[in-house]
Order: structure tokens, then sequence, then C-alpha cells
């Protein structure tokens, strides 16, 4: 009996330890060579991370590059200069990272609504600037020039001048008969009634051709 027993824990232990070499040699052919199925899933998942984001990256650095734009600002500003400014600002936007206008600009030359545009260049003139300008496009195309020609004036058109009423425009028509056109603007100052005074302040609205 007790030999039978001895017999039975041999083959027993026997049984137990094949069975665990078997289970181990079956977990070991189970296995991928490359490794695990996660290991594998992580390894696909950042080469496609990779892939994706240079595939991407020309697309940002162009998108980047069209989201700003450079303006050269100069002339009646604070701070002159080149500014890097977002696509789609317009002018008054990039006058403003310029530390805006002096007190000498002349904004009627600008539109400040206008919209930006890469490489633009925006020069604010002073008003003495503009002033020679506006006079200068004048003299290049008298179409232009609202002044009222002292030579060529008729009575009513010289009503319209500061200080020049019936009587007075009559004593310029007058003046004309007797001595002929204008040599200048200053000499209306010889008309009966013209005065400097008066002269100062019409100054400006008249001009000889």
């Amino acid at each position: 009996m007790k030999q039978k027993k001895k017999i039975l824990w041999m083959l027993l232990t026997v049984l137990i330890f094949v069975g665990c070499g078997t289970q181990d040699s079956i977990l070991k052919r189970g296995q991928p060579e490359t490794g695990s199925l996660e290991e594998q899933q992580d390894t696909e998942t950042v080469y496609n991370v990779e892939s994706e984001t240079q595939n991407e990256k020309p697309e940002q650095e162009e998108k980047s590059l069209q989201e700003w734009i450079y303006v050269d600002v100069c002339g009646a500003v604070r701070n002159p200069g080149v500014y890097r400014i977002e696509a789609g600002s317009r002018v008054f936007q990039v006058l403003e990272q310029a530390g805006g206008c002096t007190e000498k600009a002349s904004l009627e030359t600008v539109n400040q609504a206008d919209l930006l545009t890469d490489g633009q260049k925006i020069r604010i003139y002073t008003k003495e600037e503009a002033g020679q300008m506006e006079k200068k496009l004048q003299e290049e195309d008298p179409l232009l020039d609202d002044r009222v020609d002292i030579n060529r004036a008729g009575k009513e058109e010289l009503m319209t001048l500061t200080g020049v009423g019936e009587t007075r425009a009559q004593a310029i028509l007058a003046y004309r008969e007797t001595h002929g056109s204008f040599s200048s603007v200053e000499e209306l100052m010889q008309v009966e009634g013209i005065k400097e005074k008066t002269y100062e302040k019409l100054k400006d609205q008249i001009r000889i051709n």
C-alpha cells in the first residue's frame, strides 16, 4: 500500500512539472517576436502622430506667414519704423502701433480705414507739406484751383470773396478797365476801398492767371 502511494506521488510530481513547462512554452510561442500587441499599437500611434506632424508643419508655416504683414510707417508719426501687424488690419491700427500722429500731422491726405497690404508704406504728411502739395496740384491743373481769378471774374463771382460786397466788386472791375489786368494779387490793394486788412482776409481766396 505504501509503495502504491509512493508511485502515485511520483506520477503527480512529473505531471505537475511537465504541465508547467508546457504552459511556459505555449506562452513563449504565443508572444510576438517584435513585442506585445500593446507595444506595437503604441509604436504605430507614435509613427502616425509624427507623420501627421510632418505633413502639417509646412501648412502651419504657410499659415503663419499669411497671418502677419510688414508695413513701413514714416512722416509725422511719433515712432516711425517698420511694424509687424496682423493681416487684415487697417491704417489706423498701424498708426496706433507707431505711437499715433504728431500735432503737425495732416490726416486729410490718408484714408485711415484702408486695408493694409504686405510691404506697404504709409506716409503721414505735415499740414505744411499737405498745403504745398495742394498748391502744386492747383498750379499743374487750374481746374482744381477754386480760387477766384481777379483778372477774369465778374461782379457776382467777386462778391463771393470775404469782405467784398457790390461796391468793392464794382471798384475792382473799374480798376481793371482803367489799368488793365492785375500783375499780382497784392496789386488788389490799389483798388479803392480795399486796404491791407481786407486783403489779408481774402488773399488765400484769389489768384491771377
